[in-house]
């Protein structure tokens, strides 16, 4: 964190333009802050993250070989371009 006179100026989680990604206790982090995929280790095997913009935006099933997690990673990144969307909401 900077000061600034009585200004204090807090780095963003979001800002995408700078290269340092901070974590909340103000240590680099080596996770990139644009969009990434993850595989964590899941109570029962593994399950694939998407971040993008610092926040978790979508997450798979857990499986039970890391293989799985890694398949579902391939599909949605050969799929999702050119999947439709279909609005199942209804407007108000």
């Amino acid at each position: 964190m900077m000061t600034s006179g009585a200004t204090r100026i807090i780095p963003s989680r979001l800002d995408v333009g700078n290269s340092a990604s901070w974590g909340g206790n103000g240590v680099e982090s080596e996770e990139p802050k644009v969009a990434y995929f993850k595989i964590v280790r899941a109570s029962g095997g593994y399950r694939a993250h998407y971040w993008s913009g610092g926040r978790l935006v979508w997450w798979t099933e857990v499986y039970e070989r890391k293989v799985g997690a890694q398949n579902a990673i391939h599909t949605i990144k050969q799929h999702a371009a050119t999947a439709p969307v279909y609005d199942r909401a209804q407007a108000a």
